[in-house]
């Protein structure tokens, strides 16, 4: 169905979770239902979610830990800081930045619970104000 202030049909993207923790993408193009099983536990709203999956494979070098020392020629190069696993990280707010940074931020470090754990969910939010 069209949507009269949009002009077009609105896209929907349903993510569904059930309490032990599998979940289920739907997503509808062209008025027909699309499902992904077991996906990230990551949405976007654009392009579609296997568009999404695919360029996922441009950032496989990703990593939480500190790339490893490597020398280039007598030049030895070393992480300067910590993070440096997640160089390359897109930080734009284009909606297939912010899928990367979400699949990424779910790597999300433990917690013992209560004001811990919320202060690590504001941690990975971050990633998104504008």
């Amino acid at each position: 169905m069209v949507e009269p202030a949009f002009g077009i049909p609105v896209p929907v993207h349903i993510m569904l979770t059930e309490p032990g923790g599998k979940t289920m993408l739907i997503e509808f193009k062209v008025g027909r239902p699309k499902f992904f099983h077991r996906p990230l536990g990551v949405i976007t709203n654009n392009p579609t979610f296997d568009w999404h999956l695919t360029t996922l494979r441009n950032y496989g070098f990703l990593s939480g830990e500190p790339f490893k020392n490597k020398k280039w020629g007598e030049l030895e190069i070393t992480p300067l800081a910590a993070g440096s696993g997640f160089l390359g990280l897109p930080g734009d707010f284009t909606s297939p930045s912010r899928f990367v940074r979400a699949v990424v931020a779910r790597t999300s470090r433990p917690t013992k619970g209560g004001l811990d754990t919320v202060q690590e969910l504001f941690r990975i939010l971050d990633n998104f104000n504008e």
